[in-house]
């Protein structure tokens, strides 16, 4: 409400400290949401509202969300969807994986010329999801480690917008593996593509 000018107008000083607050504000509350979720992971308590639904429109409206957060790096984001059916599945939870796994992509890729694509397929029985980028790749040893809690391979390259603790891949997986899905990454270092796969 103050950016707003709701209270009135405020001066360069006034409106860069509550940008300031405003930023912390999301960061704690996306720290708090990963706390959460882990801890109902770890005790099975995290919920699951499962409906019959295409997919499709909302991996779209997630492409579209996401370009939003690219505002200062030039990132082209794409999809490749087949014909997807109509299943049982929470919605909000998979574009909640989509949505980290492109993030992540954006947060730890170079600051121009990258390229991410989401695609899902149908395969033997099963959609299998993918986020794809050309960024410098991962080391071997780190890909053992990715989905670790609080684990994050290269901290160099997110900048101050990487408001998390490191959970987000950790959380992930818990909500593929607690649906019976997989979660596996393909990449290797300094040579491109490299996506990381939900298949469910």
């Amino acid at each position: 409400m103050i950016l707003d000018g709701y209270y009135g107008k405020i001066n360069k000083k006034q409106k860069d400290a509550a940008e300031m607050i405003l930023r912390n504000i999301y960061r704690l509350d996306a720290i708090l949401a990963d706390i959460s979720d882990i801890s109902k992971l770890e005790t099975a308590r995290l919920k699951f509202k499962f409906i019959r639904t295409n997919l499709t429109q909302d991996i779209r409206h997630l492409a579209e969300e996401m370009k939003s957060f690219t505002s200062e790096k030039k990132v082209e984001i794409t999809t490749n969807i087949s014909k997807l059916p109509t299943i049982e599945a929470d919605p909000d939870r998979v574009i909640q994986i989509l949505r980290n796994l492109v993030r992540n992509a954006i947060l730890y890729s170079k600051p121009t010329g990258v390229k991410i694509e989401i695609s899902a397929r149908v395969e033997d029985k099963h959609i299998h999801f993918s986020v794809k980028d050309n960024g410098a790749g991962i080391a071997p040893e780190h890909i053992k480690r990715l989905f670790e809690p609080f684990f994050r391979a290269d901290k160099t390259t997110a900048g101050e917008h990487d408001t998390g603790l490191g959970l987000g891949l950790t959380i992930c997986k818990g909500i593929i593996e607690a649906q019976g899905g997989k979660l596996w990454v393909e990449s290797e270092l300094e040579k491109a593509p490299h996506s990381i796969s939900p298949y469910h």
